[in-house]
């Protein structure tokens, strides 16, 4: 008495499964003059519930929707703009053409592999240099290997050392 209560979950019939709230008023004096009632349908609790979790999901996929569409941007922005112009200068290399200038715009990893590109550019420049000698008969220069797994110059050194042997073998044979 005097407080406020509720029933649990009851079955009412007709209404169907129902949750009761009651509460008492107060005259000035502070003494309960009566109390109100309150019958709630679960059905009808259930479906807010229902529609209140639905606003949720649907909040929440938009914000994820929007949060793909922003980092997709800044991806692309970040990553795939400045890999065209890498993209276009290895399609330019596998053509044949090395007459490549790329522009290095950051110092992270793709102003790094931009760097790396533009080395290996040059080291094949380097490398044709050295063929175009040879191919006008220039067989003193040595070639040195960037490492040991460095196949261009091993095979390069190679066909100098059997150009020279050759060249060799021919004049050996024109002086008998």
């Amino acid at each position: 008495y005097g407080r406020s209560a509720k029933t649990g979950v009851a079955d009412s019939g007709e209404f169907g499964l129902v949750v009761s709230g009651f509460a008492p008023i107060f005259d000035g004096s502070g003494r309960v003059v009566c109390m109100v009632g309150v019958d709630y349908a679960m059905n009808q609790v259930l479906g807010e519930a229902f529609a209140f979790v639905m606003q949720i999901v649907l909040v929440a996929l938009a914000c994820s929707f929007l949060f793909g569409i922003l980092t997709r941007r800044r991806i692309q922005r970040d990553v795939g703009k400045p890999l065209g112009p890498l993209r276009d200068a290895s399609v330019q290399m596998a053509a044949g053409d090395l007459d490549i200038r790329l522009e290095q715009r950051s110092n992270d990893e793709m102003g790094q592999l931009v760097e790396s590109f533009t080395h290996m550019v040059a080291s094949i420049q380097q490398q044709i240099g050295i063929l175009e000698a040879i191919a006008y008969g220039n067989l003193t220069m040595n070639i040195e290997a960037r490492s040991e797994r460095d196949s261009m110059s091993h095979a390069m050194d190679r066909m100098l050392e059997n150009l020279r042997s050759m060249l060799l073998e021919i004049n050996r044979s024109t002086q008998q």
